[in-house]
């Protein structure tokens, strides 16, 4: 919806005054910032409370307090806009990411946002902010909370920094036990993009992948099967770069080496991860089942 908007907005540009090259919208996503900050100050020149002027002079202003103001006069002037949303989250992200650490006030600048825009596509971000601000004070019980809703939100992008945000709001809590436990099972089912934040995890909290991968889970992906050691550590080497966990089986007296990925708890995560490696390598990774 806030996509139509956009391109209707745009196209409203294009066929009055203003016209298509000097379209500010078009300006701003071309990454032309300072043509495009000069173009909605003419703007706002004509008419001072045009709403998607006063959003995008708040992204493009470098000044906070300037910033804050036009997010804030569009949210005062139009609390329904369908940018008033994205101004409530910048305003949130400015207080959060503010060198005097405004956690309080970001925390109510990204409940406002949840409390009038449920369905915000921010949504996710929004309740892993607020989850962020009480890991800040101390206060592990909300945090889980927060993350908690964060990670029922499935935002691909969000729902991995979220399990992290709650492994640490654990330990916090004195659950250092069962931080580890679930760090260890996230990582032989395959962390992805935070492996190496949550192999870190681990290690400070004194676990050892080696045993989990021996022990947890039923299936696993045969990637291949090489002479060459120089060859196995690279391919170990990629595959780990990119999320996987990987392990070794050379048989004494063997030349060669099994290169495996997992383990696996679920048959479907193995199938996942046999085809992304299948494509990233060119090889042809079968998925195997321990009896």
């Amino acid at each position: 919806m806030k996509t139509l908007c956009v391109l209707l907005f745009a196209l409203c540009w294009c066929g009055g005054a203003v016209g298509a090259v000097d379209d500010p919208v078009a300006l701003f996503k071309a990454g032309k910032f300072e043509e495009a900050k000069q173009a909605f100050l003419k703007v706002l020149d004509k008419d001072p409370d045009d709403p998607v002027a006063m959003y995008y002079l708040g992204r493009l202003t470098t000044e906070g307090a300037l910033s804050r103001r036009h997010f804030n006069r569009l949210l005062e002037k139009y609390p329904t806009h369908y940018l008033a949303d994205d101004a409530q989250f910048e305003l949130g992200e400015a207080d959060f990411a503010d060198p005097a650490g405004l956690y309080l006030s970001a925390r109510r600048r990204f409940r406002n946002l949840l409390r009038s825009f449920p369905d915000s596509p921010h949504a996710a971000m929004a309740y892993y902010r607020i989850g962020l601000t009480f890991l800040v004070v101390n206060q592990p019980d909300s945090a889980i909370v927060a993350f908690d809703f964060a990670i029922g939100r499935k935002d691909l992008e969000v729902t991995p920094q979220a399990r992290l945000g709650l492994l640490e709001a654990l330990v916090m809590k004195g659950q250092k036990d069962v931080a580890l436990q679930q760090a260890e099972v996230w990582v032989a089912e395959g962390a992805g993009d935070v492996a190496e934040e949550v192999r870190e995890l681990i290690h400070r909290l004194g676990g050892d992948i080696l045993p989990l991968k021996k022990k947890e889970g039923r299936f696993r992906v045969r990637v291949g099967l090489f002479e060459s050691e120089r060859n196995v550590a690279a391919l170990k080497k990629r595959l780990e770069g990119a999320g996987f966990s990987i392990f070794l089986d050379k048989r004494v007296g063997s030349k060669q080496t099994s290169v495996f990925a997992g383990p696996y708890i679920k048959k479907a995560d193995a199938e996942r991860d046999r085809k992304r490696i299948s494509e990233l390598e060119n090889l042809s990774c079968v998925v195997e089942e321990k009896r």
